[in-house]
């Protein structure tokens, strides 16, 4: 009789733990590093032959999971400034976007993943010419791919590296009214890589 309370409350404790873990469906994730982007890429809003920019960049995602794929909307933020140092230009990127992650288990809590995030990019340029301010915004679409391995704590929250490829991002505008005596830029495309922490938790 002993035995049977013992297994049948090793059986409820089972139960109890996987149903804990069930109501787990919602992730935050943050991250921060490093991006950089490449290719003669349409960042400047001028002629620029530089071959990357690369600076500090942070994104968030919130999502709800259906057992280990994660369905959610991811925002990533960065600053650059151009090498266009007479205009000094800096670039104000915005990234919204829906993801799409699956996660995989490696072992122990230990667990990798692949993702998709397809979305509205927003270039917001300011510069300076012949003493005046100048700003302009250029919307369009952005795409990329993400892989990464996580350590993942038994309170929920776990801590891990995420690389990410930027494919396809293209800026809508091409003539954006400069002043005049401004050369500006043909190139609308943009393309890259980031490798950031990530912290997150699940609840």
């Amino acid at each position: 009789m002993k035995k049977v309370i013992v297994m049948l409350a090793c059986v409820l404790a089972t139960v109890a733990s996987n149903a804990q873990e069930n109501t787990k469906k919602f992730e935050l994730g943050c991250n921060i590093g490093m991006t950089t982007f490449t290719n003669y890429s349409g960042i400047s809003l001028f002629q620029d032959a530089t071959d990357s920019y690369s600076n500090w960049s942070e994104a968030i995602h919130l999502g709800y999971r259906v057992n280990n794929t994660l369905f959610g909307i991811n925002f990533q933020y960065g600053i650059l400034n151009t090498s266009d140092l007479a205009m000094n230009e800096t670039a104000v990127w915005w990234d919204f976007a829906p993801m799409l992650r699956h996660y995989v288990n490696v072992g122990g809590n230990w667990e990798t993943f692949l993702g998709v995030k397809f979305g509205l990019s927003v270039w917001s340029n300011n510069f300076k010419y012949l003493g005046d301010d100048y700003s302009r915004t250029r919307l369009g679409m952005h795409a990329e791919l993400e892989t990464g391995i996580q350590y993942c704590f038994n309170s929920g929250n776990y801590i891990g590296l995420r690389a990410s490829f930027n494919v396809n991002g293209t800026n809508f505008e091409k003539d954006m009214n400069l002043p005049t005596g401004v050369v500006t830029s043909d190139k609308r495309a943009f393309g890259g890589y980031s490798l950031m922490m990530q912290y997150g938790v699940r609840f």
